[in-house]
């Protein structure tokens, strides 16, 4: 696993250890940046679930303003911290060890927003729910913001409605996985992008 452009390009990642975490091929994650090229300069960036830290990083090092990394696991908070040292990206990062929730309480409390929120949430649809839950509840997203889900293609996707105020507006599919991209829902006469 490694940085695939910017100004860290090439350095290479380590992972955490276990089966809990599963980190995003090199393919999907460039495709995932062609995807989000024009949002990532000077944003403000939410790694939630964050394992490696490569989503957040390969932000970071394709001109991110700075990036927050979540994760429980003390295995992933230290592959992190290490990739961060490594990348020279850990004045721009702060690092939460803690449930997701606990986290977005404290973002919260400081009037946080973010420009795109990555989740890789692990334990099926539930944890998918309960997390898009949580950063629509919380107006974790600046007005043009979005939220990428990465999740396995047979993931129930949860009906936003009015009350979360979220949209699907793409989705890219792959053999198991998929990146399923939501944005606030607009008042009528507004373009969904």
């Amino acid at each position: 696993m490694r940085v695939i452009a910017g100004t860290a390009r090439g350095s290479r990642l380590i992972s955490p250890q276990g089966l809990t975490t599963r980190p995003t091929g090199d393919r999907m994650k460039e495709d995932l940046f062609n995807i989000l090229a024009p949002l990532v300069r000077d944003a403000l960036v939410l790694d939630m679930y964050c394992g490696s830290g490569a989503i957040g990083i390969e932000a970071l090092s394709r001109g991110a303003k700075n990036a927050v990394f979540i994760d429980i696991s003390q295995e992933a908070i230290t592959a992190v911290e290490t990739n961060l040292i490594k990348t020279r990206f850990k004045d721009k990062s702060e690092i939460l060890h803690m449930p997701v929730g606990q986290a977005l309480e404290k973002l919260q409390s400081q009037g946080r927003v973010f420009d795109i929120i990555f989740m890789d949430p692990p334990y099926g649809d539930e944890t998918l729910n309960i997390s898009l839950a949580h950063i629509a509840q919380g107006n974790f997203l600046t007005e043009a913001g979005i939220i990428v889900a990465e999740c396995p293609v047979d993931t129930e996707l949860p009906k936003l409605d009015e009350t979360f105020g979220l949209a699907i507006y793409r989705q890219k599919k792959y053999k198991q996985m998929q990146f399923v991209f939501y944005n606030t829902i607009r008042k009528k006469g507004r373009d969904n992008r």
